[in-house]
């Protein structure tokens, strides 16, 4: 009776730290000055690839790209696409799935910080960011992207610009 109860002890243990583990890895971002992953849902990602009429021969760059799924419907519809992302697992696991969708020689994921990546290929950005985040990367965007790009934000806006269209919660902005 008391080993059982010594086994039952060690795998709540077990179980507890895997999920200390998890959080650690969602929230580790957070911990290094980017963002805690949160998934943008596959409908709102068909949303932001529909408002910003991706296409073949656009260079789509999606800031904290997390799982990769945006990268992923963007390749779909033909375009390169390319990611930054902090958080080594969520890059890993997103060259993964670009992988296995064979569309990796138009999709690339970068473990990186997006703050001083050159941007000015883009002609069109993707954003999930923070309300706080949003201010500074409009002055980034205006400083890099060619007149005439398309810069789509989900759930958070740029302040002092004006969205040409939204679907919901996704935003649409040329630059």
């Amino acid at each position: 009776m008391l080993s059982l109860l010594i086994i039952l002890q060690l795998i709540l243990l077990v179980l507890a730290i895997l999920v200390l583990l998890w959080l650690i890895f969602l929230l580790s971002p957070a911990l290094f000055g980017g963002q805690p992953f949160v998934p943008t849902d596959y409908n709102v990602v068909k949303q932001m690839i529909k408002l910003a009429s991706i296409k073949a021969g656009d260079m789509v760059v999606d800031l904290g790209s997390g799982d990769g799924r945006i990268l992923l419907a963007a390749a779909q519809m033909g375009a390169q696409s390319i990611g930054y992302e902090i958080n080594p697992g969520l890059v890993w696991y997103s060259r993964f799935k670009l992988w296995q969708s064979h569309v990796g020689s138009r999709a690339k994921v970068y473990n990186k910080n997006f703050w001083p990546a050159d941007l000015s290929r883009a002609s069109v950005v993707t954003v999930y960011g923070f309300s706080t985040l949003m201010p500074r990367l409009a002055q980034k965007l205006r400083r890099e992207l060619k007149p005439g790009s398309r810069v789509v934000s989900f759930h958070y806006q740029f302040g002092d610009w004006s969205a040409q269209t939204r679907i919901g919660q996704v935003y649409l902005y040329k630059v």
